[in-house]
């Protein structure tokens, strides 16, 4: 069974998942961050995979490395993601969000909710991983921004984020990499929470088959899975808004957010 070695820039090591096919070797960049990613094949006994390691198929790793082991490695590049401006330019910079609720579905490290509540939002913001929500809450206190944090899973949102009437909720990239059932869980807590007339922001890769990055959603899949509730109104292509130099492999991938509004 060959094994995943993920190498951070500095050249430490620390994530290895079992993967079944040939060996190969690759390099992969993720917005910025630059990792290399090495097959061998000792000769070791089967492993059980647990649940935070990937599962794996005969041809492919068919889900998102696990995000948990991820931020052990100090492997983050989704905080290089253009969030701040993809909120900016669908809600317009220059709008005050007093008075308005907003859900931060996957938040990570917490910059794009802190964005938001400087702004004067009322941010809810919701991860997994409790070394990430540890670090938002870091930068919050150090920007003077008031956010709600919940560690906790996103499957479970129409429990964890109560009560509803948020006026937007985004997901940056959380979602795309769920099974689909799990997805479809996580779209239901979302509708349940939502206001009326409340704005969707979801981003996510172009539908196709990679071996590290997330399979992603195409539109046809964004609204089959959060309609008849919500109308696709719009796209955005989150490549023009970075600013950082985008790698091939997540430029090939072509990054798009999908506006909806509650029908």
């Amino acid at each position: 069974m060959p094994r995943l070695s993920l190498i951070n820039q500095s050249g430490s090591s620390g994530l290895e998942v079992a993967l079944l096919g040939k060996t190969r070797r690759s390099a992969c960049s993720v917005w910025g961050a630059q990792t290399r990613f090495r097959l061998r094949t000792p000769r070791v006994e089967q492993r059980t995979p647990s649940a935070l390691t990937a599962r794996v198929g005969p041809a492919k790793i068919d889900r998102v490395l696990s995000y948990r082991l991820l931020y052990r490695l100090g492997f983050t590049p989704w905080d290089n993601a253009p969030g701040p401006q993809l909120l900016d330019r669908v809600l317009d910079s220059d709008s005050a969000g007093a008075g308005r609720r907003a859900l931060d579905v996957g938040c990570g490290k917490g910059r794009d909710a802190i964005h938001l509540a400087k702004k004067g939002w009322e941010v809810t913001a919701v991860d997994l991983e409790e070394r990430a929500i540890g670090k938002a809450r870091e930068r919050a206190a150090d920007a003077d921004a008031n956010v709600h944090w919940i560690v906790g899973d996103v499957t479970k949102l129409g429990t964890l984020a109560t009560p509803p009437g948020y006026s937007l909720i985004y997901d940056l990239g959380c979602i795309q990499g769920l099974p689909d059932e799990a997805a479809a869980l996580a779209a239901g807590g979302i509708t349940s929470l939502a206001g009326e007339d409340a704005t969707l922001l979801l981003v996510a890769f172009a539908r196709g088959r990679r071996m590290i990055l997330p399979p992603g959603m195409d539109g046809d899949h964004v609204e089959a899975l959060f309609g008849p509730a919500w109308r696709l109104v719009g796209t955005h292509d989150v490549l023009q808004l970075s600013d950082h130099k985008v790698p091939p492999p997540v430029r090939k991938a072509r990054p798009t957010a999908y506006h909806l509004v509650k029908a």
